[in-house]
């Protein structure tokens, strides 16, 4: 009979039941010779290795000593002082504020780009010019109280005027609910808030306040407006057909003359009432008086003054109520000051006023 003897799944030796003692040990050490072999092959472990190299220790000791410090413990020993959770908190805000820097360096970048392409847009429209091309440049920090916006300026401030600080201050399609087309007379009142304050006379039409020579166009102001711009930088503006003229000054509360030539002279006077003075015939588009130092009335297109706004009809009209209310019937009169809407700046003198041959009923609150 013939067995098998295995050991570790290899086939070592083979007997048969009259093999002799002599045979078992030879192959014995054979077998032994085999083994040997085989753990020359499996090679030394990480930790035997170490050992050859000098450490000292148990495996044990070897695999904790691989482990070291986590970034908590390094961040104390670096003289960090918060609790384990804080540096975790402050690893997450940390990580945060890196993805912000990117971000935001991502957007300059760009915005850096744009403008290289917005420089090099402009430069392109200025090589490209017709020959002979002039490009003016308006500094409104030196350009003179008489110094007019470039169109291309204009064209931005168009949307954003300066408020005016008179009332009714356009010509063109005025606030009028007493119907006056011409006044002779000084001290009357003409289309609503101006009064003729001169010996000339004013008239009303084709889009204009015309005044004679010696005529006087006066908006009256309440004490509190003479109050408000006491002390200020302001600029008085006045547009005609046959340009635009300007001054600014700081207005010290008595009677001061803005601007003066052949033609015309503008004037806050001692009471604080602004007005236009003609020393020869002009037509008056549009006014203004503003705060600043810079007319943001109108400006130059190129061929032409244009205005930077046109007035609210109806916002003009509840500014003037508040000092002329004009009425239908006598009855849809108030007879209480408390009862006018809009309120009016005082308690009314009423009347009666024939326009086109039909009466009407006015309450009159005027300075």
């Amino acid at each position: 009979m013939k067995s098998t003897i295995l050991r570790g799944g290899a086939s070592l030796l083979e007997r048969s039941d009259n093999m002799s003692l002599t045979g078992i040990a030879e192959s014995s050490h054979k077998l032994r010779g085999q083994l040997k072999g085989l753990e020359k092959l499996r090679g030394y472990s990480a930790y035997e290795i170490a050992v050859m190299n000098g450490f000292d220790g148990t495996e044990e000791e070897w695999l904790e000593s691989l482990r070291g410090d986590d970034g908590y413990e390094i961040a104390v020993q670096g003289g960090y002082t918060g609790t384990e959770k804080e540096f975790l908190a402050d690893l997450a805000n940390f990580d945060n504020l890196a993805q912000s820097a990117v971000q935001s360096a991502s957007s300059a970048s760009q915005n850096a780009v744009e403008a290289k392409n917005a420089k090099d847009s402009i430069q392109s429209a200025l090589d490209n010019l017709p020959a002979g091309s002039t490009v003016v440049i308006n500094d409104l920090t030196t350009g003179g109280a008489t110094a007019a916006l470039s169109a291309e300026m204009g064209k931005v401030l168009a949307h954003r005027p300066n408020r005016n600080l008179f009332i009714n201050w356009c010509f063109v399609n005025p606030v009028n609910q007493r119907g006056v087309t011409s006044s002779a007379t000084k001290g009357e009142f003409t289309v609503d808030r101006w009064r003729n304050n001169g010996s000339g006379v004013i008239t009303f039409a084709n889009g204009y306040a015309s005044l004679a020579a010696g005529g006087n166009l006066q908006q009256p102001f309440e004490a509190s407006a003479k109050t408000a711009i006491s002390g200020m930088q302001l600029t008085f503006s006045v547009l005609m057909d046959t340009g635009l003229v300007s001054g600014t000054l700081v207005y010290s509360g008595t009677g001061v003359e803005f601007f003066k030539d052949g033609n015309l002279r503008m004037v806050i006077s001692g009471p604080g009432h602004p007005y236009i003075e003609a020393y020869s015939a002009i037509n008056i588009i549009a006014v203004k008086l503003e705060y600043g130092n810079t007319q943001t009335l109108a400006h130059w297109d190129g061929s032409k003054w244009v205005l930077n706004e046109m007035p609210n009809f109806a916002d003009e009209l509840h500014k003037c109520q508040r000092y002329f209310q004009l009425f239908s019937d006598a009855s849809a009169r108030p007879t209480s000051l408390v009862d006018y809407r809009p309120n009016m700046m005082k308690d009314p003198t009423t009347g009666t006023i024939d326009i086109g041959g039909v009466t009407y009923y006015y309450a009159d609150a005027n300075l």
